[in-house]
């Protein structure tokens, strides 16, 4: 059975640059390609929703929010 961690850790995409370009003239496109494969992954994690976690404590101590 898939639990909420197995979830969280597959929607994880992991950045890894691309090959860097032999002619400097390529460079343009390149640095055009990599900022926009950063910015699907930052909208990917923005819009995944985290799921709230909170658990009141089984013996709450003076100062302890209830």
């Amino acid at each position: 059975m898939a639990t909420y961690a197995d979830r969280v850790e597959k929607s994880v995409t992991r950045y890894e640059p691309g090959p860097l370009p032999e002619q400097v003239d390529d460079l343009g496109g390149y640095v055009v390609t990599e900022l926009k494969r950063l910015g699907d992954i930052l909208l990917n994690q923005s819009i995944f929703r985290l799921e709230p976690t909170h658990i009141e404590p089984d013996k709450p101590r003076k100062g302890d929010i209830r």
